[in-house]
């Protein structure tokens, strides 16, 4: 447990928490947010939990019109956890397109909202 203060306070982007599920992923990633500085959002995502047709859009956001029920711009979850902490909860459970995806943000830190005809950065 000691280490999660220094790793919060070095320049370390990502953390991989891996383990059999049920082994306590989520009581670490627990300990990451209860050492974070106020106001540094943690932002959870049980990624088993939310229908595939909705991932990028939670992942990524979309834009106003982007499908039908898009009636508003939607920021997704890198968005709205920028400048802090994401953790991804049981992502084997995505589809490999959206494992890609999510790769190819978390090594460029960059997006793609759902119906963008760019990328920006987060």
């Amino acid at each position: 447990m000691g280490k999660i203060p220094r790793i919060i306070e070095s320049a370390i982007a990502t953390v991989h928490i891996s383990g059999e599920s049920g082994v306590g992923k989520e009581v670490v990633a627990d300990l990451f947010a209860n050492h974070l500085p106020e106001g540094v959002p943690f932002v959870k995502v049980n990624c088993g939990a939310i229908t595939p047709t909705l991932m990028e859009s939670e992942l990524f956001g979309h834009i106003k019109g982007a499908f039908t029920g898009a009636a508003q711009t939607h920021k997704g979850v890198f968005e709205e956890a920028s400048g802090g902490w994401i953790f991804l909860d049981e992502v084997s459970t995505l589809s490999p397109p959206t494992q890609v995806a999510l790769l190819r943000a978390i090594e460029n830190q960059e997006i793609r909202p759902v119906g963008a005809a760019k990328s920006k950065t987060y």
